[in-house]
């Protein structure tokens, strides 16, 4: 389940709107702010549409700060463990999630990139939202710290390649969550 739709549920369980997943696919690209407003006329609640669209950003984002805690956790004890880590090499990825993750991670990037050059940084930022499933299922289905020492070292140099593009703006795990 994609992690908007799971904040969305939470946020609209919090405030008593209906929004079923259905739903949340049909208006895929709509600002959060008029889904929010929607949603609230439709229940007939005086609620403010621009709060709750924070509220829900808000909690999606604390998402992402946390699996950025824990990169930066993971690389840190590496390299007070005396790991080196360059490089990845997708060649060498073994597990589809890394993979997959590998593959959002450059394709979110390439995107960044441009507005990162524009001065956009609330939209660099917002570029990699997107990764939020893929570091998830990384984690829940590949072991980093694994014996053989060249997929150990390509597996720091992802979470590192991911930290650095997640963190060009400002250190995201420092975020209160």
């Amino acid at each position: 389940m994609p992690s908007h739709f799971v904040a969305w549920t939470e946020i609209a369980q919090r405030h008593g709107l209906h929004f079923p997943e259905a739903r949340f696919y049909s208006l895929g690209g709509v600002p959060t702010a008029k889904i929010a407003a929607m949603l609230i006329a439709e229940a007939g609640l005086t609620l403010d549409p621009l709060g709750i669209a924070l509220e829900k950003e808000q909690m999606y984002y604390e998402s992402l700060a946390a699996a950025n805690k824990r990169v930066a956790n993971i690389l840190r004890q590496a390299t007070e463990k005396g790991e080196t880590f360059a490089k990845v090499d997708r060649k060498e990825l073994k597990e589809a999630a890394e993979i997959s993750l590998f593959d959002a991670l450059q394709k979110a990037a390439g995107s960044a990139d441009q507005l990162f050059e524009r001065g956009d940084y609330a939209g660099y930022l917002r570029t990699f939202a997107v990764l939020k499933a893929p570091v998830d299922a990384f984690f829940d289905k590949v072991m980093v710290m694994v014996e053989q020492k060249a997929l150990r070292q390509n597996r720091l140099a992802l979470l590192a390649d991911l930290r650095k593009a997640m963190n060009r703006v400002a250190d995201i795990s420092k975020l209160a969550v």
